[in-house]
């Protein structure tokens, strides 16, 4: 198949998608939504539309909660729709002269609603469009302004097949305007999970040196980072308590190294000695991380099925996840993972204290883990469906 995808050429979501299409033999023409050069070997072509405004050369944006960001939330919820019909005139020129059999935009904002409104102006009436729901496309950035409400119903509107990695997605892409008639299709967002990569081997003991860990302790592993949709103060708030009951916990945290608010929280709870603020680390590292910590905490309020929990599942890292609908989709509490409030400092010590006791729940959880992702979420598997669900769409 001729396959074209508009998604952003960093993303490792999407270059785990893409990268098996290519892998097989498709013919594969990636259009990125932020500079980048190519991701991969064996691309047919490979351009960029910038749908994302970057910044100046050396000038940054200080990483704070994305709530208290008034201008990060202007940028993308209030100034970026008017981006939309430019960068759809050009998307259409060049959808003319590929000609593809079909059409994937990963992730709504903006990329969906590009070529939403690529297909609605000049018009492919014969060119399927897929769009990919992409964790809280819905339930946050679709509410966030007059404009992105209005384009997430176009969005869904003009699709001809919708891509989500949960049920409760399908649900609100029907509410959000979506055809009854419309092809849908459930999988995890990245393709599934190369089991290659991501196992329960031992982990390497290399990580310790490299960022100076502690030896002997028990590692309970944070991968969120910093960011709007996640529950910071409660991460670092529920650090005291965790660390009175188990004196060898220690905590690491990715993409918070050097991270202002990060550092506040360290400063102010007196933790220095329980966390480590990780920097953001490559991804051959994350394996590694997950099977060195017996746990993964995700405390967010907003999520579809992100990437994180079925590679700590592969690795046999115990999840506790705030309780979002479409985390329940994967873990059933108690048993292979734990439900908390992500608001709730008490209960979520509470529930790793409790975790961190108890090996044989851990040991179970990891066994039941492994068989799930075996059969819901390894990668040939997953993309095999995928490939099967594009041709129908273009037959």
């Amino acid at each position: 198949m001729k396959l074209a995808f508009l998604a952003d050429a960093r993303s490792p979501i999407a270059i785990n998608w893409i990268r098996w299409l290519v892998e097989h033999g498709h013919e594969v023409h990636w259009i990125s939504s932020r500079p980048a050069a190519a991701p991969l070997p064996g691309l047919a072509s490979f351009r960029v539309l910038p749908i994302f405004p970057e910044l100046p050369s050396g000038v940054k944006i200080p990483r704070t909660n994305r709530f208290l960001h008034p201008a990060a939330t202007i940028v993308r919820h209030w100034w970026m729709p008017f981006r939309v019909n430019a960068r759809a005139v050009e998307l259409n020129r060049w959808l003319k002269d590929l000609r593809p059999d079909l059409l994937h935009a990963m992730r709504i904002p903006q990329e969906g609603m590009v070529a939403a409104q690529a297909k609605l102006q000049v018009g492919h009436p014969k060119l399927p469009l897929l769009i990919s729901v992409w964790g809280d496309d819905f339930t946050y950035h679709a509410k966030s302004s007059p404009m992105m409400t209005e384009l997430t119903k176009n969005t869904m509107r003009r699709a001809d097949g919708l891509h989500a990695d949960c049920r409760r997605d399908i649900k609100l892409g029907l509410e959000w305007g979506l055809r009854i008639d419309t092809m849908t299709m459930v999988e995890p967002g990245n393709g599934g999970i190369r089991l290659d990569a991501f196992s329960s081997a031992k982990a390497d003991i290399n990580l310790n040196e490299k960022y100076s860990l502690p030896k002997d302790a028990f590692f309970i592993f944070n991968p969120r980072g910093i960011r709007g949709v996640a529950r910071t103060d409660t991460f670092f708030r529920a650090i005291p308590a965790v660390k009175k009951a188990i004196p060898n916990a220690h905590f690491l945290a990715l993409k918070m190294a050097g991270n202002g608010e990060a550092l506040e929280w360290v400063r102010r709870l007196g933790v220095g000695n329980a966390v480590t603020l990780l920097p953001a680390v490559a991804m051959d590292e994350m394996p590694h991380l997950f099977r060195l910590s017996p746990i993964m905490l995700s405390l967010t309020m907003h999520d579809g099925l992100p990437n994180v929990l079925l590679e700590a599942m592969a690795c046999g890292s115990y999840p506790i996840c705030g309780d979002v609908e479409s985390l329940r989709e994967w873990i059933d509490d108690g048993r292979n993972g734990s439900i908390v409030p992500a608001g709730d400092p008490n209960t979520v010590a509470g529930t790793l204290i409790r975790v961190a006791s108890d090996p044989e729940l851990r040991k179970q959880a990891a066994e039941r883990n492994k068989a799930i992702i075996a059969e819901r979420a390894e990668w040939n598997s997953v993309m095999g469906r995928v490939e099967e669900f594009y041709r129908a769409m273009v037959t």
